[in-house]
């Protein structure tokens, strides 16, 4: 399920903070919660749009754009505690090889 949620830390129910949010696609900061959200699901090259969750205002407003999604099996977005700064990974390019090894031993 998409989506990020919040839990009291004295228990309680759990609150959907946001609803689009992907796994590996946001970090925390004092203020808030930066996210990438891509902007159609084709092609994989398409921008992305970078936003920001205010715990105060309750409220995401538009930050900047990235000109490719991140990467879904690693965390792809960290932020410094007073938002200043946010470091975004994008793989260019990835590949494997697959060798058939004859009579190893």
């Amino acid at each position: 399920m998409l989506g990020l949620w919040r839990i009291p830390v004295d228990g309680g129910p759990e609150i959907r903070v946001l609803d689009s949010v992907h796994h590996y696609w946001w970090a925390g900061a004092d203020a808030g919660i930066y996210f990438v959200q891509p902007r159609s699901a084709q092609p994989a090259s398409a921008l992305s749009d970078l936003n920001f969750y205010s715990f105060k205002a309750q409220t995401v407003a538009h930050v900047g754009s990235i000109q490719a999604r991140p990467s879904v099996i690693t965390p792809s977005i960290a932020a410094s505690r007073n938002g200043r700064r946010l470091l975004v990974v994008q793989g260019d390019e990835a590949g494997s090889d697959l060798i058939l090894v004859h009579s190893f031993r």
